[in-house]
């Protein structure tokens, strides 16, 4: 196992420890907050709610490192893609259009317009090697892949024909 697998085996292993200790924790304050328990008269109704708050917060933190989380890997699934798809086209790879750089905040309509305009300055039919990054990032509404010879595009198990 390499060095990486190991810290990470790890650091997976103290947030299973952390969350067993959490939820030992949790089953303790649910049962003193249980109606059938003798001491939950003595449970201030603020403590209930500090416990409330602090699970739905927990819940919401979870909820955001999850989408950060299926964010990149959906960001390395496209990349994987990308670069199959380059080295299907014979494409030469750089790792500038590989790697996804921070990007600087652009309004949607910004890019909307410059995806347009980008596109339909495109030339209909092109070589393979013309074949750019943004053509491969456009939906199928922004391209024309009546243009492209047969052996360009790009099959994804479609069985409707197209």
């Amino acid at each position: 196992m390499s060095q990486g697998n190991r810290q990470t085996s790890h650091i997976v292993s103290e947030i299973f420890a952390d969350v067993g200790t959490s939820f030992t924790l949790l089953g303790e304050l649910e049962m003193m907050l249980n109606p059938e328990y003798a001491a939950r008269n003595k449970v201030p109704e603020a403590d209930v709610q500090a416990l409330r708050a602090a699970i739905n917060k927990f819940g919401e933190d979870i909820d955001k490192i999850c989408q950060r989380i299926k964010d990149r890997t959906l960001l390395q699934i496209r990349n994987s893609m990308k670069r199959h798809a380059y080295e299907e086209a014979g494409l030469p790879l750089r790792k500038q259009q590989i790697i996804a750089a921070p990007k600087p905040t652009i309004s949607q309509e910004k890019v909307r317009s410059a995806s347009s305009v980008s596109v339909l300055s495109q030339p209909t039919a092109t070589k393979s090697a013309d074949i750019t990054l943004n053509m491969l990032n456009a939906t199928e509404q922004e391209v024309d892949v009546e243009g492209l010879a047969t052996s360009d595009k790009l099959d994804y198990g479609c069985t409707d024909g197209s």
